[in-house]
């Protein structure tokens, strides 16, 4: 992998393209993963209980291993249409996770 670089926020690769771990406040209800990252890697989101909405960007391609695991209150998300790939377990713990929504121009 390549370097990460850190905000206050959350830590990307180097290239931007990797979305390596959500470092933010654990009481916030939404956060916005920055557009320009294809990947959301493995375990990024994992134990994140308080976020109710999670946006992703356009440029998403791929959602790693467990990377929502454990984020109990996280209501509903939308993938965007580029994403092709989803790893294991990824939704695992998300009880209040009622609708996932696939944007319609994704037909695989």
């Amino acid at each position: 992998m390549a370097d990460i670089e850190e905000n206050k926020s959350y830590s990307v690769s180097e290239d931007g393209k990797t979305f390596v771990k959500y470092l933010g406040d654990r009481d916030a209800k939404e956060f916005t993963v920055p557009e320009g990252v294809e990947i959301l890697g493995k375990k990024a989101f994992k134990g994140c209980r308080s976020l109710a909405s999670i946006k992703l960007p356009s440029t998403l391609c791929r959602i790693e291993d467990s990377t929502f695991e454990g984020c109990y209150s996280l209501i509903s998300l939308y993938l965007p249409f580029r994403v092709k790939r989803i790893g294991a377990r990824v939704f695992d713990r998300c009880s209040s996770l009622a609708s996932i929504f696939v944007d319609e121009k994704n037909r695989d």
